[in-house]
This record gives C-alpha cells, structure tokens and sequence, in this order.
C-alpha cells in the first residue's frame, strides 16, 4: 500500500476543491480509502464569512499528525511469533539454568532463524516477550556498577606467598594447571555446611568436594585425598586462596608439592573466575540450604554440569572441551 508523501498531501489541499477524492486516489496511485483516511488525519472545520462550516483538510495538519505518530514507533520486534524459539529459550535458563548465551548458542546448532544475544537480553529485560521468563531466572544480570574499592592494608602478613609474587604467566591465563580454591558454606552454623571449590584458571573446569566442616584441617584432608587419586604435583602447579581461616595451613597444602599464594585483604575479584563459578554453584545450592545433607555425588553431579556447560568467556566452548584440549591427563 502506497504512503502518502508531504507532496501527495500538498497535492490534495491544493485541488481537494475541485476533484473528486476518488480522482485524487488516481492521481496519486493510492487506494479511495487511503484518500478518506488522509482527510481525517488532516480535516479542520473552517467557517465562511456567511458563518457557514465546511470541512477543509491542511496538508500541514496531516504532516505534523504523521510524524508525531512517527516517534512512537521502535524499531520492529523480529522475535515476531517464533513461539518455538520462545519456549525453547525458557526451558533452556528457567529449567536448565543455562545462561541466555549458552541457550542461545544451544539454538543456533539446529536452527538457521535467530536473534543477537543484545537483542535476547533485552527481550527479556522489556518483560513483554517471554510469558515466564524474567531477569530473576539469569544466572547473573550485568546491571551491576563497577566499583572503586579503596585498598585495604592488611592486618597481618599472609600466611604463605603473597599474590604479588605470582608468576606472570598465571596471570596471563596462558598455561595449564594454576588453580583458583575457594569455600562455600551451607548454613551459618551446625556441622557439614561447607563444600571446597577450586576451578582451573585456563579452563575454567571445576572440583567440588564435600568438607567435614570449615577448618584447615578439612581442606588439607580433602587435598590430601585428591592427591593419592592423581599426579597432583603436575596437575595443581599452584593454587590462589584467600585469607580465610580455612586456608590457613600453608605448609600443610604445599606439603602435597603444590604453590599456595594469598590475596589481597578484601579483593574477591583476584579470585574471578572461582567467585564466578560460585555464583553458578549457588543457583543449585542457594545460601542458606542444610549442607549437612549435601552428598559427594549431589557435588559431582554439578561438577558434571558446570563443565559441560557453555561459556561465552570460552567463546563458545565448554570447560571440558578445553581440558581436552590442554592436557591429556583424564578430566578428575
């Protein structure tokens, strides 16, 4: 259907008088009901000088009402009625918890019709597309400020090598066998409530182990039993904790031939990609849950998803993927 013009409408104020609109719809190439329209969005009431109303149509009243219907309109919605997408998508992140970009990498496998993942995020961020999904069923929502932490002094000297003396090559992520070691914690009392989480930092593959309880003694105990399972010298090359209290027995960990090194007071982030995969972890084991119940093989089974699971920091790959592609010594 043909869209009237500024000089389509010049057209029809100048001989509106004297054609008919249907000779009017001819001369512009428009359909009679275009014409009718057209008046109705530019129609004014003028009265003569024998105080007579006609109905007279203004090529400007039509224009300014054009365009100011104009600035309502966004730019066309292609999700469209793509209700197989739709669905596919909310089964992805809300029953398998999978990131939008891993659901949509997931899609783009069988399918030749999709969406940028920007496009994706903001579909669901509009709330108006996706009948259960929301920003509440993301693994993460970027909308968070970046922050300037003031540094922190530390109270104490860490109990082993300080962060500042790691090799630059493990800050570069551009070698196997550097590992990143963390706990997370069930309920705030009671025994049980801690599980050992460490993750590769060139992978990103990730060990969750049941604790005993949150000590030292737990965490040493625990490696120790990892070590009698693997060559542990040449699979953990070095290992970056915090200053928990759990991670206090330097000499106990280094005793099993690994580097132990120490973060600064207060800064999660020299621990990124553990605090990353902790926050995945706690999508199946929320805070406050009863860890006393938790079983190695509840741990193991996560362990599984997380590594199979794909990372848009990967580009695209899975943790065991790349593991594969490493190293040749058999995923833990």
């Amino acid at each position: 259907m043909k869209k009237i013009t500024w000089i389509d409408r010049l057209y029809i104020e100048k001989y509106q008088l004297y054609l008919t609109k249907r000779q009017l719809a001819k001369d512009i190439g428009c359909c009679l009901k275009t014409i009718y329209n057209e008046f109705a969005r530019g129609g004014y009431w003028w009265t003569d000088e024998m105080s007579v109303d006609h109905w007279r149509y203004s090529a400007d009243i039509a224009q300014q009402d054009y365009e100011y219907k104009q600035t309502a309109k966004g730019c066309p919605v292609k999700l469209g009625t793509r209700w197989d997408f739709i669905q596919y998508i909310e089964v992805q992140i809300i029953d398998h918890k999978v990131s939008p970009y891993t659901a949509l990498q997931r899609w783009n496998k069988n399918n030749h019709w999709t969406i940028s993942l920007t496009t994706l995020y903001r579909y669901i961020d509009s709330g108006l597309y996706f009948p259960r999904l929301t920003n509440k069923h993301l693994p993460e929502k970027s909308t968070r400020r970046k922050r300037d932490y003031n540094k922190v002094r530390a109270a104490h000297a860490p109990k082993g090598t300080s962060i500042e003396k790691r090799p630059a090559e493990i800050n570069a992520r551009s070698t196997w066998g550097h590992w990143e070691m963390d706990s997370v914690i069930g309920q705030a009392k009671g025994k049980g409530q801690a599980a050992l989480v460490l993750t590769e930092r060139l992978t990103r593959y990730e060990l969750i182990f049941k604790l005993k309880d949150k000590s030292s003694k737990s965490v040493v105990s625990t490696l120790s039993k990892l070590s009698k399972r693997c060559d542990f010298p040449n699979i953990f090359k070095s290992i970056t904790v915090d200053n928990g209290s759990e991670f206090q027995d330097c000499k106990g960990m280094e005793r099993l031939k690994t580097k132990v090194y120490y973060c600064h007071p207060y800064t999660s982030s020299e621990r990124g990609s553990n605090e990353r995969m902790n926050r995945m972890i706690r999508r199946f084991f929320p805070k406050g849950s009863d860890f006393s119940k938790l079983k190695q093989k509840d741990c193991d089974r996560v362990k599984d998803y997380l590594n199979n699971y794909q990372r848009h920091v990967l580009g695209g790959q899975t943790p065991l993927e790349l593991w594969l592609k490493y190293t040749t010594v058999p995923p833990l």
